[in-house]
């Protein structure tokens, strides 16, 4: 396979909009800090796309939200640890050719479910702002073999690169406080669910089921869980994280190396405050320990105000000390710290 192509810092939209409409043949590596992507194309349309990020196990959630009873139950005789990275579609490729020599996945329900994951990837890869890319046009029949074996025609690329950017925008819409998908939100107070009286907020029913949910769970898992699209849950639990009720930890590894959702950039800077605390208002200092950027963000958000001095803290060795020298007035510490 020659390498014929390198390209740094350039948005990987544009490129992959450029081989579609050329109808390229061939393997798109993207690389950006440790995390790669693979994209294979046939004359413009995507037949894979994955990325070394991308957890095995995210096949358990996936084979229950496709309705793929039999593979979610074969599922758990996967040899995980025998799965080669070198499958030319990486280890989720190599389980999905697994459970098809198990006979627990049909070429249909194979091809369903690559298309599925396939999208996931394309969409964590344009989130990217820079990347490296490497165009490998001559692919063997070896690199696309597989791909024939579960059925797969591919999916044509524009316009399945217009609504992931059309879904961008809607994740763009809700950021900050939501960055990825990944992100796992917990009920922080149950009482508070109750309260909040936004229009159009889910049932009571709905909030109970979400609030099982919401206990480790990603974003991303809980919408394959109940069948729904990520934007909506998101959607629906973003008045709860934003009035505090729920609150997002960040994701688990390896998913934390993922892009985030990226700012738009037609997003206003945001307006200098115009008032100040009296000089005689007592500030009242608020220690918060925690070892999660995400909830200190949140935590921050809640508590900033003229009446409050928020003093972050993510680090247990240095807590002790800076608690000392600060001296405030509460301290707000995560139990497992």
């Amino acid at each position: 396979m020659a390498l014929v192509k390198t390209e740094r810092d350039s948005r990987p939209e544009v490129l992959l909009r450029e081989l579609a409409t050329a109808s390229s043949s061939g393997y798109l590596r993207v690389t950006s800090g440790d995390v790669g992507w693979g994209i294979a194309l046939e004359e413009g349309r995507l037949r894979h796309a994955t990325h070394t990020a991308q957890p095995v196990e995210i096949l358990e959630h996936y084979f229950r939200y496709l309705g793929y009873d039999t593979a979610q139950v074969v599922n758990k005789t996967l040899p995980r640890d025998r799965l080669s990275s070198d499958h030319p579609g990486g280890k989720i490729g190599a389980a999905v050719s697994w459970h098809q020599r198990q006979g627990s996945l049909t070429p249909l329900q194979s091809a369903r479910l690559l298309e599925q994951l396939s999208e996931e990837a394309l969409e964590s890869v344009l989130w990217l702002a820079t990347a490296t890319y490497h165009w490998v046009p001559d692919v063997s029949e070896q690199e696309f073999s597989w791909l024939a074996e579960v059925g797969i025609a591919g999916l044509d690329l524009i316009p399945l690169l217009d609504r992931q950017v059309q879904r961008l925008h809607s994740w763009q819409r809700m950021h900050p406080p939501i960055r990825s998908p990944h992100q796992r939100p917990y009920l922080f107070d149950q009482h508070a669910l109750g309260e909040i009286t936004t229009p159009g907020l889910p049932s009571p029913s709905v909030l109970t089921k979400l609030a099982k949910l919401m206990r480790g769970l990603s974003i991303r898992q809980i919408a394959l869980l109940l069948k729904q699209d990520e934007l909506k849950v998101a959607q629906l639990i973003l008045p709860y994280i934003q009035h505090g009720a729920v609150y997002l930890r960040d994701p688990h590894p390896p998913l934390d190396r993922l892009p985030t959702i990226p700012r738009s950039l037609n997003r206003p800077p945001s307006p200098a405050p115009t008032t100040f605390p009296n000089a005689k208002q007592k500030i009242f200092k608020i220690a918060c320990i925690d070892d999660s950027p995400t909830a200190l963000d949140q935590l921050q958000r809640c508590l900033s105000d003229e009446w409050f001095q928020i003093i972050r803290i993510d680090d247990p060795i240095k807590a002790s000390n800076l608690i000392f020298r600060e001296k405030p007035d509460l301290v707000l510490l995560d139990i497992t710290m």
